[in-house]
């Protein structure tokens, strides 16, 4: 069993999925915290422990983008939980104003 370390922060921003460098498709996340997402995922057929890459889309143009990797840690009707593979000080810096309230500058992670 996984347990969280973290609070997670309501966040929804769209998201493109691959596993094994096959894309599943553009998704919406629901939470995040330092160490993991859940992404609003139905039927994309991931099983516990796949590891995939998410691309975390920053405009619509799908220009400005940070990748992640993540195991899938719980498969829900509606989506996929997500732990990190390691903790990103680049994907919380260029998430910035969406989670300031969370994780203010200065804020450091245990990847820091």
């Amino acid at each position: 069993m996984h347990y969280r370390f973290d609070t997670r922060t309501k966040l929804r921003m769209d998201v493109e999925l691959r596993l094994n460098g096959f894309g599943l498709g553009c998704f919406l996340t629901r939470d995040i915290d330092s160490m993991g997402v859940f992404i609003e995922a139905p039927r994309t057929g991931l099983q516990l422990h796949d590891v995939i890459e998410i691309d975390f889309l920053f405009d619509a143009t799908g220009t400005d983008t940070h990748t992640q990797r993540g195991v899938v840690v719980r498969c829900a009707e509606d989506g996929v939980a997500v732990m990190f593979v390691a903790e990103s000080v680049a994907l919380f810096e260029a998430l910035g104003d969406r989670l300031f309230d969370r994780y203010p500058p200065g804020y450091t992670t245990l990847a820091s």
